[in-house]
């Protein structure tokens, strides 16, 4: 599961350089990914834009950013970089995990002998 996720969050990575995308995920929350980063946002207005998708022009940001003005209005960035770290972790250990079981033993056959 994890290496699926890493390579779904990859792939939002690489797209999320050359182009932008967002939507409204409720009446007054929306989402954005951008230069390599994931933008949630909450807030008194109304979001009511649907799916889109644009050339983009600025660099990539490393930096996370969150802006809270009130339980109903605030703005939440994060890096992919950030997801993407805790999954390569994940991942490694998942794949690890499953190297590591022993072999089952062998079939023993019974009949004619």
């Amino acid at each position: 599961m994890c290496s699926l996720l890493l390579a779904v969050v990859l792939i939002a990575q690489v797209l999320s350089l050359p182009f932008y995308a967002g939507s409204s995920l409720g009446p007054r929350t929306a989402w954005r990914l951008e230069h390599g980063r994931l933008t949630l946002t909450h807030g008194p207005h109304a979001a009511s834009e649907g799916v889109y998708v644009a050339f983009n022009t600025e660099g990539l940001r490393w930096r996370p950013e969150a802006s809270i003005v009130s339980a109903s209005q605030w703005r939440l960035t994060l890096p992919l970089w950030m997801i993407i770290l805790p999954l390569v972790g994940c991942a490694l250990a998942t794949s690890r995990r499953v190297r590591q079981e022993p072999p089952s033993p062998p079939a023993v056959r019974r009949g004619a002998d």
